[in-house]
């Protein structure tokens, strides 16, 4: 459910208003060179900033490097081709407020054959790289001189010297195993193995239900204290075989590691028919779970509940003010509650007044002015809601910013209830953008003292202009 930059043009939903930015803290370029002043008879010259940022902005192909044969430190690396810059990226994931993000390494492989194409990059069965070489001159936006018959396909494993001690098992397949041994296999290091091994279960339940034993065996595994990345796959062989029950999803809830607890959000969500007491634990998990991630598995998850589900949980959210200025949390909520918006405004207006999450509190208010003319009485609503803020509040400087958004080009508009007094309050408050966006909006609803005070100022020549 999340939203991010596109390349050109609006989001395709009108009521996005804010788009969740990249997870990297970098670019693989330098962001001054411009495309039409680097590019020579179809060729880019590479400049030396670019070079050391990472080769260029166009990739084409990545993968998580996950293959034991590499050395440790390089595991968990994400590793995406760089079209210009003939070279394999490398960033590395690091938690970040709620969630995560990527910074720069060192590059993983430069390639020096001027017609390397890289277009695709897989790990392989044993936890080698397959890489795909389109093999041309050109680069992109080519419409004459493209080779179609050209093309390579490269392994790439680490020097002896380099290898890692794990040993791949010695398996042509996985096909003729027993579901006991796929089951047993489905925690393994070898993710190729581990992920053939979860998808041949799933298309074997899929036909006919497993014996008996197999569940047993993976819950028993469940619970037991492997490494967390083996228990969680036991929960997805669980579940794709059909192993699961909504009473056991919700007890994940509690589970020690947070990405368990992550994983059982998602999957008692997925068909949207959510058990009470699951909906129960969610509002309590967003109110209290101490995990980041957490939270923002939860507001992705409110896209999945009915709209009144939503607002008990989504309140509880909008509290951890901690996650204020955090890059996805407070838009994932955003995102959550949009369509509720309307269906129901005292749930909504609440939200806006109480909120610690800005960016929530401002798109609400935008939201339900945007119906001023159909419903004013919501944006009424959200007036009394606020009449116990101070004008000095962050909370009327965020409402005032999301109404005058909303009223943008609009000549005039019928003011609501409680609008005057409203504006009255504003009006002596010190936050200069306070008074800034009343006396915009006075204009817009008519308010004639706004006139007069905007005559005086411009009549007054030693007016402060941030008055």
């Amino acid at each position: 459910g999340a939203r991010f930059r596109r390349m050109y043009g609006e989001h395709l939903h009108p009521h996005t208003y804010g788009i969740i930015e990249q997870t990297a803290d970098h670019f693989h370029w330098d962001t001054r060179d411009l495309w039409h002043d680097i590019r020579k008879d179809g060729v880019t010259i590479m400049t030396k900033t670019t070079d050391e940022a990472g080769g260029g902005h166009a990739h084409c192909g990545m993968t998580i490097l996950q293959g034991r044969p590499f050395p440790e430190e390089l595991q968990g690396s994400v590793l995406a081709l760089n079209l210009h810059g003939r070279r394999i990226n490398r960033d590395t994931l690091h938690r970040h407020g709620a969630t995560y993000t990527a910074k720069h390494a060192s590059d993983f492989v430069r390639v020096s054959d001027p017609w390397f194409r890289g277009i695709e990059i897989i790990n392989g069965r044993n936890g080698e790289l397959f890489i795909a070489d389109w093999s041309d001159t050109g680069e992109c936006h080519e419409n004459d001189g493209i080779h179609r018959t050209s093309g390579r396909i490269y392994r790439m494993t680490p020097t002896a010297s380099e290898q890692s001690p794990h040993k791949p098992p010695s398996l042509k397949g996985v096909d003729g195993l027993s579901n006991q041994k796929l089951a047993d296999l489905v925690a393994s290091e070898w993710e190729w193995l581990s992920r053939k091994c979860l998808l041949e279960l799933a298309e074997r339940a899929a036909h006919s239900p497993l014996e008996p034993g197999i569940h047993k065996f993976l819950l028993t595994k469940f619970h037991s204290d492997e490494s967390e990345q083996a228990r969680l796959r036991r929960l997805w062989a669980l579940h794709v075989t059909g192993g699961t029950t909504p009473e056991l999803l919700t007890s994940c809830l509690d589970d020690k590691s947070e990405h368990v607890r992550c994983w059982a959000i998602r999957l008692l969500t997925e068909k949207g028919d959510v058990p009470a007491a699951a909906l129960t634990k969610f509002q309590s998990m967003a109110n209290s779970d101490d995990s980041g991630l957490v939270l923002t598995w939860l507001a992705s998850a409110l896209q999945r509940l009915r709209y009144e589900d939503r607002w008990p949980i989504a309140l509880a959210l909008g509290t951890h003010g901690e996650y204020a200025e955090d890059r996805v949390l407070p838009l994932m909520v955003w995102y959550g509650v949009e369509p509720a918006v309307l269906s129901n405004p005292e749930q909504a207006t609440l939200m806006a007044a109480t909120c610690k999450l800005p960016i929530v509190r401002e798109y609400i208010a935008r939201r339900v002015t945007l119906e001023i003319e159909r419903q004013p009485e919501v944006v009424a609503r959200l007036l009394q809601q606020l009449s116990t803020q101070h004008a000095e509040s962050p909370v009327v400087a965020d409402v005032l910013r999301g109404m005058t958004e909303a009223l943008r080009g609009w000549r005039k508009a019928t003011p609501v209830a409680g609008w005057e007094v409203f504006s009255t309050a504003n009006a002596k408050s010190d936050n200069d953008e306070v008074r800034r966006l009343s006396r915009e909006l006075s204009l817009v609803f008519g308010d004639g003292r706004a006139l007069d005070e905007l005559r005086a100022i411009a009549a007054d020549g030693g007016s402060d202009l941030a008055e």
